[in-house]
């Protein structure tokens, strides 16, 4: 008697799982790729990063920046499914790697490189997988040197610079 009860427990929870299991399932195979590398989705009405909706995305004006998840709409600058803070969809361009520029900062993901200078920033160049220019975390303008968007002290920037290395093999 008391397994008949425990079972009559147990079968909406049962239910409510599967359920839950077939929407979750259907509304991915609904979604559709937005023209970019592959990363953001729509459902005909929303932005999708994958498989997470990203309530703030303005799906008529959306664009994938095919650079390190970098997307932006009229509104925001998207890094995969989050806000990038004081970025300026207007003027933002991607960089290389994780660094990117509006016309007002210099970023690293998802922070300002307060210390970067607009005018002569520059990514340098280092193999990453044998794609030259691809995820270099590397950096200068004519006052620093940068490491992951993160000042190098007591390095001169006119002696910091790679000459086609491989990044993987350099530690962080």
């Amino acid at each position: 008697m008391k397994i008949k009860k425990a079972a009559l427990c147990i079968m909406p929870l049962v239910i409510l799982c599967i359920a839950l299991f077939f929407y979750w399932n259907t509304r991915e195979q609904s979604l559709l790729p937005l023209e970019g590398n592959g990363q953001y989705y729509t459902d005909g009405t929303h932005v999708f990063y994958r498989t997470e909706l990203m309530k703030e995305a303005d799906l008529s004006s959306f664009v994938d920046l095919n650079i390190d998840g970098y997307a932006k709409d009229a509104n925001h600058v998207y890094r995969f499914c989050s806000i990038v803070a004081d970025a300026d969809p207007q003027s933002f361009q991607p960089l290389h790697g994780d660094y990117a520029k509006d016309d007002h900062f210099i970023f690293f993901a998802f922070h300002i490189v307060k210390e970067a200078d607009l005018d002569s920033f520059e990514v340098l160049k280092c193999q990453w997988k044998q794609v030259l220019n691809q995820g270099s975390h590397y950096a200068k303008d004519r006052s620093h040197a940068y490491v992951r968007g993160t000042v190098v002290g007591d390095v001169s920037p006119e002696t910091f610079f790679f000459e086609n290395i491989n990044c993987e093999d350099i530690p962080y």
